[in-house]
């Protein structure tokens, strides 16, 4: 009798634990997020503007923009107690640019003559993780990161001019452009890890057919952004017959979170186009594509929702249910004006002129 008693209230506070653990970590997750949106402002301060998506550090400054990948989230490493990591990469990639004569850039990091590169590269800032991600990193994967940049309401990619979001590859825009306010401008969100062999929705992606999403396409008014074909993957929450889970390099989910310091949409980026915690797509049909468009969801592992930082530096856990308007029909992206993805859309878009806030 005594046994059962025990037993029944075991089973009454396990839930309530298990609640407090996650408002304890949900609350971390939050200052963590709060950190990052600070350090934007302690840069724009310093620089008088926002950092690139992409910048060269190293690399030949050029018209090029497939150069432009080292990302936003090395660039503030300084502005978020980082700064013993952020001049160990420089002084080997300053050693590197100067002795070979030749510019450093993302896909020569694993230069054995520099293994201070690999060691950047390689590791995860605490500054980086968020507490309730469950998923332990693949082995042998670069450094990962569950926190994201705001790529507004627009599919981006690797070497493609953004012209909603605040942090476009190679163009430092100022507090100037966030004509619709800071309160109203997200900065940064979570991506929930992808897992290898790992086909949950939250933290996986998928690849989508298209010419709208593919390499060198355009989203624009004219023509969709494969949201109606990204929504379809997403039914049924299984869609491993267009992922590749024989690729050993990304098997379809292990993509996402992985290499934080390259400028990588798929890895590093989130947009307000569908809501958060919805499937990740981009335009291909394997990882060689790599450089196609992407609906990077935001994703987190808290019940029912994702933690966003604004451009105020304050922080707002945001629903899966946000508007969206997803759902009912719209297929395109804008270059210029009011959002079409509702509330959420208008979040991402700095200076759509929408009359909404979260």
């Amino acid at each position: 009798m005594v046994i059962a008693i025990i037993g029944v209230l075991i089973a009454l506070l396990l839930p309530a634990v298990q609640a407090a653990r996650e408002a304890a970590r949900r609350m971390q997750c939050s200052n963590k997020v709060k950190q990052l949106s600070l350090a934007l402002h302690n840069y724009h301060d310093t620089y008088n503007s926002f950092p690139a998506g992409g910048s060269p550090f190293y690399a030949e400054y050029n018209s090029d923009l497939w150069k432009y990948r080292v990302s936003i989230l090395f660039t503030i490493l300084p502005f978020c107690e980082q700064q013993s990591l952020y001049d160990h990469y420089l002084s080997a990639a300053q050693s590197k640019a100067t002795s070979s004569g030749s510019p450093v850039y993302v896909w020569t990091f694993d230069d054995t003559n520099y293994p201070a590169l690999r060691e950047t590269v390689n590791t995860s800032p605490i500054p980086f993780r968020c507490p309730s991600e469950i998923v332990t990193p693949v082995t042998g994967s670069r450094g990962r990161s569950n926190y994201v940049y705001c790529s507004a309401d627009w599919a981006d990619a690797v070497a493609a001019d953004n012209p909603r979001g605040i942090f476009p590859i190679k163009k430092w825009r100022g507090m100037n452009f966030l004509i619709d306010g800071t309160t109203n401008t997200a900065v940064f969100s979570e991506r929930a890890m992808g897992q290898t062999g790992n086909l949950r929705v939250i933290g996986s992606m998928a690849y989508v057919a298209g010419a709208n999403l593919s390499q060198g396409g355009t989203p624009t008014s004219s023509t969709n952004c494969s949201v109606a074909a990204c929504l379809a993957a997403q039914a049924g929450r299984n869609y491993a017959s267009i992922t590749d889970p024989t690729d050993s390099n990304l098997a379809g989910s292990d993509y996402v979170g992985t290499f934080w310091m390259d400028h990588s949409p798929p890895r590093i980026a989130f947009c307000t186009i569908l809501p958060p915690n919805s499937i990740t797509c981009i335009g291909g049909s394997s990882h060689q594509n790599e450089n196609g468009r992407v609906i990077a969801s935001a994703s987190s592992y808290h019940p029912g929702g994702v933690q966003v930082g604004l451009g105020d530096g304050s922080v707002r856990f945001i629903s899966d249910t946000i508007n969206s308007k997803t759902t009912g029909g719209v297929d395109y992206c804008v270059t210029s004006g009011v959002s079409p993805f509702g509330v959420w859309g208008s979040l991402g878009s700095p200076n759509g002129g929408e009359a909404t806030s979260p």
